[in-house]
């Protein structure tokens, strides 16, 4: 499957992205759309593709989990899209129990380096590295102990 950019696939009756700023997509992001990242020489254009972004999973502010639900929310949209369209998602951050529902396999760094990679259920059910059972130690059960 080519690696065409998500904002692409929201079913519009309008492209999200002209061929100008698919091929400024391409040239600044071969591998994927990084929100956030601007691209120095043509910013204008670089935050005209980000709000496109927006717009492709419904939200009007940034795509950063603030709180979450809207956290929640971005990822439905985002796993739909992914589940339709059969294409690959990195995510990248602390928050390993909104991960374990959204994703198929995790990757748990500590300094830089993997230290651990399973399938979801594996990281949630079993753990085999120390720093993965601290990070599942650290999140509050609903019954106040820890979750493991």
């Amino acid at each position: 499957m080519s690696s065409t950019p998500l904002a692409l696939f929201v079913g519009l009756p309008n492209p999200i992205l002209s061929d100008d700023e698919f091929a400024l997509f391409r040239e600044t992001n071969p591998l994927g759309l990084f929100v956030g990242r601007r691209n120095q020489r043509e910013p204008e254009q670089t935050k005209r593709l980000i709000e496109r972004f927006r717009e492709a999973v419904g939200r009007d502010d940034a795509p950063v989990f603030t709180d979450q639900e809207g956290g929640r929310e971005i990822l439905q949209r985002i796993n739909e899209l992914r589940r339709r369209f059969g294409f690959s998602v990195l995510f990248i951050t602390h928050d390993l129990g909104l991960m374990v529902q959204f994703c198929d396999r995790i990757g748990i760094m500590l300094s830089g380096r993997l230290v651990e990679q399973n399938t979801a259920e594996a990281i949630y059910r079993t753990p085999r590295h120390n720093y993965t059972k601290k990070l599942w130690a650290s999140f509050p059960s609903l019954h106040g102990g820890v979750l493991l």
